[in-house]
């Protein structure tokens, strides 16, 4: 079977390493899996040699989050693959057809929500007749795509897999390259953006005891232009903070497991989300994780029990929360023994064969 694999690759995205560990767990299931490039910065002169190469294989799969497609008319794009598509859809189909006037609208801002349902429902029913499946990493997306018009028997909620274990090295060590030495150690891990709940965070860290510090330990996603992490940084320097987190900036995958092994504590206080590929780093290393109690999030804690969920926006939680760990070492170990355990049973070699799956059904159902 010959999937082409759509997606970005070779820079700096979740995305692409999330599809660079799938590709490799597919292939090694004995997939041939095509790897067909996306620029997220769109250029759509290239739309024609794109599909002719997509069109080269039995199922066309495609990674879409929205400013993936920012320059396309992506009803049109997917209209043009000939073969049985599958989207993976990391994000909700966003307005990116809809009149200029309304781009800022969206579902999380006043008038949002009437403006998809009353613009948007067309275009995920056109979806709906073009797209043989649909892969979401949350319930609540699946039900978000039901009330648009997709029928609920095409989409398969399919977490984000869990990449291969990471290697832990010292902790003691490990912090002490850091300058870190008996400092408790919170790390946010992952590209920066502002839906990860930084101001939280920072909040949390004013009432928490000297030796506590914070790693913000990414850069900025591509494509972005690093407006937000400047202002991050602003408003830590005026919360008197400065000494306390240090911004390290994109990680090469070498610097990883010293980052992680002198981590006591992954953050994850989303305050907006459909998935994480970060926290999914976390877990591989068997880290304890405190996140905010967002549906994707609940979905991982009731399937592993490997997360201590915190009430959502609320700093004076998620200082209790942190607290609460590292006052009780039994409970981190057993967080971090479950974090273990959560990331064999959802491993990319055994997601894979789910995957493989479902492209055999709509192969059939073709």
């Amino acid at each position: 079977m010959k999937i082409s694999f759509l997606t970005t690759w070779d820079i700096k995205c979740g995305i692409a390493e999330y599809s660079k560990c799938f590709v490799s767990a597919l292939s090694d299931i004995g997939l041939d899996i095509r790897v067909i490039k996306l620029d997220p910065l769109g250029h759509p002169e290239n739309t024609e040699k794109l599909i002719r190469e997509i069109n080269e294989a039995d199922i066309a799969h495609i990674q879409y989050e929205p400013s993936f497609f920012a320059n396309y008319d992506f009803n049109r794009f997917i209209q043009t693959i000939a073969i049985p598509k599958i989207i993976t859809m990391h994000e909700e189909y966003p307005a990116t057809n809809f009149p200029k006037g309304f781009r800022a609208l969206s579902p999380y801002y006043l008038g949002g929500y009437f403006y998809r349902m009353c613009l948007g429902r067309k275009y995920y029913k056109a979806l709906n007749k073009a797209i043989s499946g649909f892969i979401v990493h949350s319930g609540n997306m699946k039900k978000s795509l039901i009330t648009f018009g997709v029928a609920p028997e095409k989409i398969e909620v399919f977490p984000i897999p869990v990449p291969a274990l990471g290697k832990n090295l010292d902790m003691k060590k490990s912090k002490s390259l850091l300058s870190l030495s008996e400092k408790i150690v919170l790390t946010i891990f992952g590209f920066v953006n502002s839906r990860k709940g930084y101001e939280i965070a920072i909040k949390a860290l004013c009432e928490l005891p000297e030796k506590c510090v914070l790693l913000i330990a990414g850069g900025a996603r591509a494509g972005d232009d690093g407006k937000y992490m400047e202002n991050l940084k602003q408003q830590i320097k005026r919360a008197g903070l400065s000494s306390r987190i240090i911004f390290m900036d994109f990680l090469p995958d070498e610097n990883i497991p010293m980052i992680m092994s002198a981590t006591d504590i992954v953050l994850a206080p989303f305050t907006e989300m459909s998935s994480s590929a970060s926290l999914s780093v976390a877990i591989s290393y068997g880290k304890a994780v405190i996140a905010s109690d967002l549906a994707p999030n609940r979905k991982i804690y009731d399937d592993g029990k490997c997360l201590e969920l915190f009430k959502s926006g609320s700093s004076s939680d998620l200082k209790r929360a942190i607290m609460a760990l590292t006052n009780n070492e039994s409970r981190k170990s057993s967080l971090e023994n479950a974090a273990l355990a959560y990331a064999e049973n959802y491993s990319y070699r055994r997601m894979a064969e789910v995957l493989n799956s479902i492209y055999k059904q709509v192969i059939c159902n073709k």
